[in-house]
């Protein structure tokens, strides 16, 4: 019996994730939690985990202004959109009982987007992450459609070859 109930425990954690935090950050027990916690660390997030990391080198988002790096010992993604002396990094790091807990999404640099532009494109892509079963695949790929959609039309300075400002046009 228990391990038809840790199969299906697995089961639900690859398919719906958010649900199952849900139900996790629910439990008031600590003895239950950590039990279930510990078989998560220890059976469940390994093969997770090389799933999302495989499916997001796998992806082809990749393009002359925007890279992705895949950390499979430190369980974190960077993605960064570069051009010229326009652009910003994010870093995603996957706990070690993932998918029970969050995702952390932290953005380490931003140059000529607004702080609050910023802030609601790393929200968005936390909220599709958590709330939404969302594959972290599929999350660097909006993130990276919001940069796309945010310097269409913008074109470099004819005379020294730089961004001109998104916001302010300098």
């Amino acid at each position: 019996m228990a391990s038809f109930a840790g199969a299906i425990v697995g089961l639900m954690l690859r398919i719906l994730p958010a649900y199952v935090r849900g139900w996790f950050s629910n439990i008031r027990d600590r003895s239950t939690s950590y039990a279930i916690e510990s078989f998560t660390k220890a059976w469940c997030s390994p093969p997770l985990i090389t799933n999302e990391l495989t499916q997001i080198k796998k992806a082809s988002f990749s393009d002359d202004y925007f890279s992705v790096s895949v950390s499979k010992s430190a369980n974190e993604v960077v993605a960064t959109y570069t051009k010229d002396e326009t652009g910003t990094g994010s870093v995603i790091r996957l706990p070690s009982s993932y998918p029970l807990r969050p995702v952390d999404v932290d953005c380490t640099r931003s140059l000529g987007i607004s702080e609050l532009k910023r802030r609601k494109w790393i929200m968005s892509m936390m909220i599709f992450i958590r709330n939404q079963n969302g594959a972290l695949a599929e999350a660097i790929r909006i993130w990276k459609s919001n940069f796309d959609k945010e310097f269409e039309g913008v074109e470099e300075c004819p005379i020294c070859y730089s961004v001109i400002h998104t916001a302010n046009h300098t």
